[in-house]
């Protein structure tokens, strides 16, 4: 469903969010491609059968008011529940990706934390892997935690702050004490 609507999409991030970032849309060398990889949406049913999606979007700012801007839109163009993750920065390349699929490999994603998203395996392994854009992620290995069960659980609750943050402080307080468990 959302793969048919992808132009739409395209053109309210080349408009919308090319107008509050640069002051006008459709500016030369603004690419929604850039912002937005259809190809990575995807339709999900949860096991009662709701729908609801996971797209992995790359946004070139972290101004919250436009990732919540564009969350309502998705929820509402769809009309069901979207999940959008963010990565700051461009599309990946092959080198980055074969990086962060070794570095990923039977763990799924908790959150983007700026710079670096993390991930949880089955061992309450907590890995954290660079973004493309920072520079080193070529030469630095992927740092991983071990937690305990009590640390897992302050961890999620933690991410679940962090992503229902309303204002910059309390993001960056979420994180911080992310940063200071891992």
């Amino acid at each position: 469903m959302l793969n048919e609507q992808y132009e739409e999409l395209k053109n309210f991030i080349e408009d919308d969010i090319a107008e509050k970032e640069f002051g006008h849309g459709n500016i030369e060398g603004f690419d929604a491609e850039k912002l937005l990889n259809g190809e990575m949406i995807e339709v999900l049913s949860d096991d009662f059968g709701a729908k609801h999606a996971r797209v992995k979007v790359v946004l070139s700012t972290k101004d919250v008011e436009v990732k919540d801007a564009l969350d309502s839109y998705y929820t509402d163009f769809a009309g069901f529940e979207i999940h959008v993750y963010y990565i700051n920065g461009r599309l990946k390349n092959e080198f980055y990706k074969d990086y962060e699929n070794e570095a990923t490999k039977n763990a799924t994603y908790l959150v983007d934390l700026g710079d670096y998203d993390l991930y949880l395996n089955e061992e309450n392994e907590v890995i954290q892997v660079l973004h493309e854009n920072i520079a080193g992620w070529q030469t630095q290995e992927p740092s991983a935690t071990y937690l305990t069960d009590k640390q897992l659980s302050e961890l999620k609750r933690l991410v679940e702050k962090y992503n229902d943050a309303e204002t910059t402080d309390d993001r960056d307080d979420a994180k911080f004490a992310i940063e200071d468990l891992i």
